[in-house]
Formats: structure tokens, sequence, C-alpha cells
């Protein structure tokens, strides 16, 4: 009887055991999946912060007319020797990006 109650009990405890193991998988993958998240987060709050960056140390920061037709709004992105912008165009009051030399 007593072989039998031991038994009981062992099994019990490995029981409980495997369920806190398993709990314990399920815990990490949702920790692991809430890293990924944000470091996809961070990832798009660096690259905001370089465009601005770029847009503040930017020839165009100043809004300056070119050709006497183009409003330059804003940078929405630098790559190699290239600047596109973000302008309007005034005799047709259109805005539409624009991209230039660096």
């Amino acid at each position: 009887l007593a072989c039998k109650n031991e038994s009981s009990t062992l099994y019990k405890k490995n029981q409980v055991r495997v369920e806190f193991k398993e709990h314990l998988k399920k815990e990490e993958a949702e920790l692991i999946a809430e890293r990924d998240r944000l470091e996809r987060e961070r990832n798009l709050h660096i690259r905001e912060l370089k465009r601005v960056q770029y847009e503040e140390a930017s020839r165009y920061k100043d809004h300056e007319l070119l050709n006497k037709r183009y409003l330059l709004l804003s940078l929405l992105g630098k790559g190699g020797f290239r600047y596109v912008s973000a302008h309007f165009h005034f005799p047709t009051n259109n805005s539409a990006e624009y991209e230039s030399l660096g």
C-alpha cells in the first residue's frame, strides 16, 4: 500500500513538473514575440530619427522656392547622391515628390 501511494505521489509531482515546463515554454514564446515586436518598433523609431536628422541637415530645410514654382516641404528620403523631397507645385496647386542630386 505504501509503495502504491508513493508511486501515485511521484506521478502527481511529475505531472506538475510537466505542466510547469509547458507553461514556461509558452511564456518564453510570448516573451520572444514581444521582444521581436519591440525590436521592430525600435528600428522604426531609429529610421524616423535618422530621417528627421537628414531633414534638419538638408539644404531644403528652410522651404526654399525652386525655379519660382516648387516649394520644398520636407525630406522624404536620402540615398547615395540623391534627395527625395515632398514639394508643392504652385501653378497646379498639387503636391508631389521631387528628386534631386545632393
